[in-house]
């Protein structure tokens, strides 16, 4: 019965990973599993006040690890659509920080998992499969 137990809690238990600090340090996005699926969360730079930023399944699922722009005025992240049939399937998104104007950028078919920001400002995705990454200035 005990171990029972301690599977079910090892299941449910929450998992917070890929914290990003804004470029002014007061805020922390960060994925997390505690709404139940993986989510993009935010919270003060401490930690403190942690509350799902963008948990949209019906826009899309598994949201990549959320990244700020260079000059914090967007966060950027890549996601597999809502209803994708194929594993490969991204797309990438920007937000406001203040969860507003959700636009989609681009899609790919290279399993983008994740995003970031070259030195001079260009977007781009990592894939996860080999195939070439995506650049898209913003």
């Amino acid at each position: 019965m005990l171990a029972c137990f301690i599977a079910a809690a090892a299941l449910t238990a929450a998992h917070d990973s890929y914290p990003a600090l804004s470029p002014d340090g007061s805020t922390l996005l960060f994925q997390s599993n505690r709404s139940g699926r993986q989510a993009i969360w935010i919270a003060k730079a401490d930690g403190s006040d942690p509350r799902p930023f963008f948990d949209r399944a019906h826009v899309g699922i598994d949201p990549s690890t959320a990244v700020w722009s260079p000059d914090g005025t967007a966060i950027v992240f890549a996601m597999r659509p809502a209803g994708a049939t194929d594993d490969n399937e991204s797309e990438i998104y920007t937000i406001k920080p203040d969860g507003s104007k959700l636009e989609f950028l681009r899609n790919t078919n290279n399993n983008s998992w994740g995003v970031g920001f070259s030195e001079d400002g260009q977007l781009f995705g990592s894939a996860a499969n080999g195939w070439p990454s995506v650049h898209l200035p913003i």
